[in-house]
């Protein structure tokens, strides 16, 4: 692996971009959980949503550990010193933290996707998989998670892989870990986003084709806005893809010798699931009118807490208690299969 290009310019331009990303995603990141825990219908309803929030903020962290790491080798000039696998993940205290704060989020997002698709296509069983307490043994999927990478990510440096010489203190996942580890991480992630797509593809489609039959149309609506919401919710997710597979694109091609790039490059590409968190409270603020309305109870702009009275995954209408899904209708002498929505 030939590392990373040290340029003092470069460097400093990149230590500063993650710090000054950091600060304003920790207040963001910070800002949203705080909005879904003072209410305690978010917490029931948007639980996995704070996961992710809680996985940026792990990342906001990371970006103001490796900035402030890094800035210190530079100033020290230590930065350009030759340094090994095994002594940049357990003598530097920043891989850890970048590793933790792009699959917490993505193990997240995961979660939320099972949510919305068992939502459409399990009506019948949605509240008994994700009752509050079925939630929170989800949830614990996040740490038992992160103990299993970071003890993985630790172990594939104890043989010669531990022995490989990185050219500079970068100290990035690539110069932390085994080359198979950090190549799966860095294709797990973006697998992740993808794996939103497609659920919220499915959502899309189930509810199009619920919306042709007039029993369905009024659970599953074919309201403009409803399926303008669906809409962004797959552009964000494609948009998702994106932003998160030009860091992975980028250090991958840095571990197997495919390409160098300057530290500006790998930082403007490294910065972009960071910008992600930034956008999760942009989007949550712009598309949620209950967020809104508890943020500003919160600054005390408004004297109610806000309730929300609509059940919804990523912006899908989620079944009632006692909500059925049958199937089989006859039209004429023609036996179809038709989705259809009955309230026992």
């Amino acid at each position: 692996m030939t590392g990373f290009l040290v340029d003092y310019n470069s460097t400093l331009f990149m230590c500063s971009l993650y710090i000054t990303l950091g600060i304003v995603s920790t207040f963001l990141s910070s800002l949203n959980l705080l909005i879904f825990f003072s209410n305690s219908e978010f917490r029931r309803k948007f639980v996995f949503f704070a996961a992710v929030d809680f996985g940026d903020l792990v990342d906001a962290v990371s970006y103001l550990l490796v900035g402030s790491g890094r800035l210190s080798g530079l100033l020290s000039g230590r930065i350009a010193v030759p340094i090994s696998v095994y002594d940049c993940f357990y003598h530097r205290y920043w891989p850890h933290s970048l590793i933790l704060g792009t699959e917490l989020p993505a193990i997240g997002t995961l979660l939320i996707a099972y949510e919305r698709i068992c939502a459409v296509t399990r009506p019948a069983t949605y509240n008994r998989i994700f009752s509050t307490n079925k939630k929170i043994l989800f949830l614990s999927l996040l740490p038992i998670w992160a103990v299993f990478t970071l003890l993985t990510a630790g172990l594939s440096v104890l043989g010669d892989e531990g022995k490989r010489m990185s050219t500079t203190q970068h100290c990035a996942i690539i110069g932390s870990s085994a080359g198979w580890y950090s190549t799966l991480h860095f294709l797990f992630v973006p697998s992740a986003y993808l794996v939103s797509l497609i659920s919220a593809f499915k959502v899309w489609y189930v509810r199009r084709k619920f919306a042709k039959h007039s029993s369905a149309q009024s659970k599953f609506g074919n309201s403009g806005k409803s399926h303008n919401k669906l809409i962004i919710v797959m552009v964000l997710a494609g948009s998702s893809i994106l932003l998160v597979s030009m860091p992975s694109a980028v250090m991958i091609m840095i571990r197997w010798d495919i390409a160098s790039f300057s530290d500006i490059i790998v930082a403007l590409t490294y910065a972009m699931p960071g910008l992600l968190s930034v956008a999760n409270f942009v989007i949550n603020f712009a598309m949620r009118p209950e967020i809104r309305k508890q943020f500003f109870y919160l600054i005390g702009m408004r004297k109610d807490k806000a309730f929300a009275d609509s059940q919804s995954v990523g912006g899908q209408v989620i079944l009632p208690a006692g909500a059925a899904y049958t199937r089989g209708k006859t039209i004429g002498r023609r036996q179809t299969t038709i989705g259809t929505i009955t309230l026992t």
